[in-house]
Protein backbone atom coordinates (compact mmCIF):
# COMPACT_ATOMS: atom_id res chain seq x y z
CA UNK A 1 0.00 0.00 0.00
CA UNK A 2 1.46 3.59 -0.99
CA UNK A 3 0.64 6.19 1.54
CA UNK A 4 1.83 9.94 0.77
CA UNK A 5 2.83 11.67 4.32
CA UNK A 6 2.69 15.68 4.11
CA UNK A 7 3.32 17.11 7.56
CA UNK A 8 2.97 20.84 7.48
CA UNK A 9 6.54 21.30 9.05
CA UNK A 10 8.90 18.43 8.03
CA UNK A 11 9.62 15.40 10.40
CA UNK A 12 9.61 11.81 10.58
CA UNK A 13 6.17 10.50 11.86
CA UNK A 14 6.33 7.16 13.56
CA UNK A 15 2.82 5.00 14.02
CA UNK A 16 2.71 2.41 16.12
CA UNK A 17 0.62 -0.96 14.69
CA UNK A 18 -2.01 -2.32 16.78
CA UNK A 19 -2.38 -6.08 15.31
CA UNK A 20 -5.78 -6.40 13.99
CA UNK A 21 -7.65 -9.73 13.68
CA UNK A 22 -6.21 -11.76 10.96
CA UNK A 23 -3.07 -9.39 10.37
CA UNK A 24 0.18 -10.49 10.77
CA UNK A 25 2.78 -7.64 11.36
CA UNK A 26 6.81 -8.51 12.32
CA UNK A 27 7.66 -4.54 13.41
CA UNK A 28 6.11 -2.53 16.16
CA UNK A 29 5.85 0.26 14.10
CA UNK A 30 6.52 2.26 11.35
CA UNK A 31 7.88 5.21 10.05
CA UNK A 32 7.04 7.61 7.62
CA UNK A 33 8.92 10.50 5.80
CA UNK A 34 7.74 13.13 4.04
CA UNK A 35 6.49 12.04 0.34
CA UNK A 36 5.22 8.71 -1.02
CA UNK A 37 6.31 5.74 1.61
CA UNK A 38 5.24 2.02 1.32
CA UNK A 39 3.74 -0.27 4.00
CA UNK A 40 2.45 -3.84 3.89
CA UNK A 41 -1.22 -4.76 3.58
CA UNK A 42 -1.56 -6.06 7.15
CA UNK A 43 0.63 -3.14 8.28
CA UNK A 44 -1.67 -0.54 6.90
CA UNK A 45 -4.78 -2.49 8.71
CA UNK A 46 -2.64 -2.27 12.23
CA UNK A 47 -1.77 1.58 11.33
CA UNK A 48 -5.00 2.68 10.31
CA UNK A 49 -6.93 3.91 13.55
CA UNK A 50 -3.70 5.03 14.88
CA UNK A 51 -4.04 7.57 12.15
CA UNK A 52 -7.31 8.78 11.71
CA UNK A 53 -6.51 12.29 12.14
CA UNK A 54 -3.61 12.60 9.67
CA UNK A 55 -6.26 11.05 7.51
CA UNK A 56 -8.69 13.14 7.88
CA UNK A 57 -7.03 16.13 7.62
CA UNK A 58 -5.05 15.31 4.76
CA UNK A 59 -1.88 14.60 6.29
CA UNK A 60 -1.69 10.97 5.10
CA UNK A 61 -3.57 10.03 2.29
CA UNK A 62 -3.63 6.60 0.46
CA UNK A 63 -2.20 6.58 -3.20
CA UNK A 64 -4.28 3.55 -4.30
CA UNK A 65 -5.75 4.14 -7.86
CA UNK A 66 -8.20 2.32 -10.38
CA UNK A 67 -6.30 1.40 -13.72
CA UNK A 68 -7.19 -0.78 -16.14
CA UNK A 69 -5.24 -4.02 -16.23
CA UNK A 70 -4.15 -5.76 -19.50
CA UNK A 71 -7.30 -7.71 -20.37
CA UNK A 72 -9.52 -3.60 -19.34
CA UNK A 73 -10.77 -4.60 -16.26
CA UNK A 74 -10.43 -2.02 -13.51
CA UNK A 75 -8.40 -3.03 -11.10
CA UNK A 76 -6.92 -0.96 -7.84
CA UNK A 77 -3.65 -0.69 -8.22
CA UNK A 78 -2.08 -0.37 -4.26
CA UNK A 79 1.86 -0.58 -5.26
CA UNK A 80 4.51 0.68 -7.93
CA UNK A 81 4.46 -2.75 -10.00
CA UNK A 82 0.21 -1.90 -10.72
CA UNK A 83 0.55 1.54 -11.04
CA UNK A 84 1.33 2.97 -15.40
CA UNK A 85 4.97 3.82 -15.47
CA UNK A 86 3.99 7.67 -15.50
CA UNK A 87 2.34 7.53 -11.96
CA UNK A 88 4.65 5.14 -10.61
CA UNK A 89 7.49 7.48 -11.29
CA UNK A 90 5.86 10.26 -10.06
CA UNK A 91 5.45 8.64 -6.80
CA UNK A 92 9.62 7.38 -6.86
CA UNK A 93 10.37 11.10 -7.15
CA UNK A 94 8.25 11.88 -4.42
CA UNK A 95 9.89 9.45 -2.25
CA UNK A 96 12.43 10.20 0.58
CA UNK A 97 12.84 6.77 2.06
CA UNK A 98 16.01 4.53 1.37
CA UNK A 99 14.41 1.64 2.25
CA UNK A 100 11.82 1.64 0.80
CA UNK A 101 13.45 2.80 -2.56
CA UNK A 102 16.02 -0.42 -1.82
CA UNK A 103 12.81 -2.16 -2.03
CA UNK A 104 11.75 -1.11 -4.96
CA UNK A 105 15.20 -1.71 -7.02
CA UNK A 106 14.87 -5.28 -5.92
CA UNK A 107 11.64 -5.76 -6.96
CA UNK A 108 10.59 -3.48 -9.83
CA UNK A 109 11.38 -4.82 -13.23
CA UNK A 110 9.75 -2.15 -15.86
CA UNK A 111 12.80 -0.70 -17.27
CA UNK A 112 11.61 3.38 -16.69
CA UNK A 113 10.26 3.14 -12.98
CA UNK A 114 13.42 0.63 -11.95
CA UNK A 115 15.68 3.59 -14.19
CA UNK A 116 13.75 6.50 -12.17
CA UNK A 117 14.42 4.92 -8.67
CA UNK A 118 18.22 4.96 -9.73
CA UNK A 119 18.19 8.53 -10.77
CA UNK A 120 16.56 8.92 -7.19
CA UNK A 121 19.25 7.12 -5.16
CA UNK A 122 21.59 9.88 -7.18
CA UNK A 123 20.05 12.48 -6.27
CA UNK A 124 19.41 11.78 -2.47
CA UNK A 125 23.42 10.59 -2.83
CA UNK A 126 22.80 7.52 -2.02
CA UNK A 127 24.95 4.19 -2.90
CA UNK A 128 22.21 1.91 -5.54
CA UNK A 129 22.40 -1.18 -3.89
CA UNK A 130 24.34 -4.14 -5.94
CA UNK A 131 21.93 -6.31 -7.95
CA UNK A 132 21.70 -10.03 -5.99
CA UNK A 133 22.35 -12.94 -8.51
CA UNK A 134 21.10 -15.84 -6.75
CA UNK A 135 23.74 -18.76 -6.61
CA UNK A 136 22.80 -21.87 -9.02
CA UNK A 137 24.03 -24.74 -7.28
CA UNK A 138 22.76 -26.69 -10.10
CA UNK A 139 24.36 -25.24 -12.37
CA UNK A 140 26.66 -27.61 -14.37
CA UNK A 141 28.27 -26.90 -17.51
CA UNK A 142 28.64 -29.73 -20.26
CA UNK A 143 30.97 -30.99 -22.17
CA UNK A 144 31.21 -30.94 -25.72
CA UNK A 145 30.14 -34.74 -25.85
CA UNK A 146 27.04 -34.74 -23.54
CA UNK A 147 25.92 -31.49 -25.34
CA UNK A 148 26.19 -33.65 -28.70
CA UNK A 149 24.19 -36.83 -26.93
CA UNK A 150 21.79 -34.74 -25.84
CA UNK A 151 21.28 -33.15 -29.33
CA UNK A 152 21.35 -36.68 -31.07
CA UNK A 153 18.62 -38.11 -28.55
CA UNK A 154 16.22 -35.14 -28.89
CA UNK A 155 16.77 -35.34 -32.73
CA UNK A 156 15.82 -39.13 -32.64
CA UNK A 157 12.53 -38.72 -30.29
CA UNK A 158 11.30 -36.13 -32.56
CA UNK A 159 11.64 -38.65 -35.84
Amino acid sequence: MLLKFTPKTEHLKCVMLTPAKGTVVKKTMVRLLPGTNEVTDDEWKAMRGNVATELKNGEITILAQKVKNDDGKEITAKDLNEMPVNVAVAFVNDCMNPDTLSKWYKEITNEEVRLAVTKKFKKLEIDVPEDEIPDTSNASPMTLDEFDDEEKSSKSKKE
